[in-house]
């Protein structure tokens, strides 16, 4: 099964939620991407709810971005067997 494009699944969400006032598509696989996605939030201002769809699958494969560089315990996950759901 094809995966739908970005702009196919926001027509959705914005068919699916008429008076929502605006509908944010990103990517936050790297931490330049989700800065981009934070950047597009904060220009919209104050909003009273927000609904996101944000999440590795469980059947996730490993990968590694191009901007990793927190120093946190095995964040790579070279030292544990890789588990999509905990990641």
């Amino acid at each position: 099964m094809a995966r739908r494009g970005h702009s196919a699944r926001a027509a959705d969400a914005k068919k699916a939620m008429p008076r929502a006032e605006a509908v944010i598509v990103g990517d936050l696989a790297t931490i330049v991407a989700a800065k981009d996605v934070a950047r597009q939030v904060n220009a919209l201002g104050a909003f009273d709810a927000v609904i996101h769809n944000a999440a590795v699958g469980f059947q996730e494969g490993h990968r590694v971005t191009g901007d990793a560089s927190a120093h946190l315990d095995d964040i790579l996950w070279r030292k544990r067997r890789w588990d999509g759901s905990s990641a």
